[in-house]
């Protein structure tokens, strides 16, 4: 065991050539020879650094990494966890492969975006429900002593009383 200020580095089996920011059975690689470093702690010790040859960069940890790839002489591959790797490629010694993440976070963002769009639909149907929003004092005092932009391309009828809860209503029903 070291010492109290060293940081948590845990091996599989040997002296690991790979430096992983999560455990390797958590990412389908049970029994790979890797020591842990999330980029929140110390990074790990020298021997270690000094034997990685493959790193994954922790998510969104990368400035954490960026001085450790000059302590790292067998470094072969560095993994970023993000599609875009311009904060990495400047400081990648020559030799070493850059590899991104493009694709990975495809399915997540993509069900994200649906679920804002309907989040949104739903707020949007249950509002026009309420009828039309009717400002307090404070909102008429504000709206006098700055004018807000106009949103129709149309001038003419921006000048036009409108209903904007009961269109959006019907448009629902």
């Amino acid at each position: 065991m070291g010492s109290p200020h060293e940081p948590p580095v845990r091996r599989t089996r040997r002296t690991a050539a790979v430096l992983l920011p999560y455990p390797p059975e958590q990412v389908g690689a049970a029994g790979l020879a890797a020591a842990l470093w999330d980029g929140r702690d110390a990074p790990p010790p020298e021997p270690v650094l000094r034997s990685v040859e493959f790193l994954v960069v922790p998510y969104a940890r990368t400035a954490a990494a960026l001085p450790l790839l000059e302590r790292m002489p067998r470094l072969r591959a560095v993994q970023s966890l993000s599609a875009g790797v311009d904060d990495l490629l400047p400081f990648v010694p020559p030799g070493v492969t850059l590899c991104n993440a493009r694709g990975v976070h495809d399915a997540s963002t993509a069900e994200l975006t649906l679920t804002l769009i309907l989040l949104r639909v739903a707020r949007s149907a249950r509002a026009a429900r309420r009828g039309p929003v009717r400002p307090s004092a404070n909102w008429d005092a504000t709206a006098r002593a700055r004018p807000w932009p106009t949103w129709s391309p149309d001038p003419a009828a921006e000048a036009a009383p409108r209903d904007s809860g009961r269109a959006t209503a019907a448009t629902w029903r």
